[in-house]
């Protein structure tokens, strides 16, 4: 069976500060923030997803849990320093959580966030080669040795 990905933008505009930046990052200011996220799992086979990894209505959903935290917001009240590097990591760390409960099956590969068109930080989701090779063995009934 083949793992596919898909990609899906969202958006979402916020106020933050810097408090460690010495440059004008430190006044408060704010973006209209642009979050790419891709997914993996496998492809349905029947259904009302048949042929789709999720429909894109459903990721959607599981996003809007954390869109409406922290649209129109300070960032600051969640997260310590909001670089871009941080929210990636803030936004990874509960979409993670959501897609386990709200979509099994599919996983987390990564959470861009785009402060402009020319500022981006990225956040990967990385499993150790080691559990990546024991996933691609157990359809064959074989386990490595750790």
């Amino acid at each position: 069976m083949f793992q596919v990905t898909i990609n899906r933008q969202f958006e979402f505009a916020a106020g933050h500060y810097l408090p460690n930046h010495k440059g004008l990052c430190r006044q408060v200011h704010g973006h209209n923030y642009i979050i790419n996220v891709e997914v993996e799992g496998p492809i349905d086979k029947k259904g009302e997803e048949a042929g789709m990894v999720v429909d894109f209505s459903r990721l959607n959903s599981a996003f809007k849990k954390i869109k409406d935290i922290l649209d129109h917001s300070t960032l600051n009240l969640y997260i310590e320093n909001p670089t871009a590097e941080n929210i990636s990591i803030w936004i990874a760390e509960r979409l993670i959580q959501i897609l386990k409960s709200d979509l099994p099956g599919v996983d987390l590969c990564w959470v861009e966030v785009q402060e402009n068109e020319r500022s981006s930080a990225t956040c990967y989701i990385k499993e150790t080669l080691l559990e990546k090779l024991n996933t691609a063995l157990e359809s064959d009934q074989l386990r490595l040795q750790e």
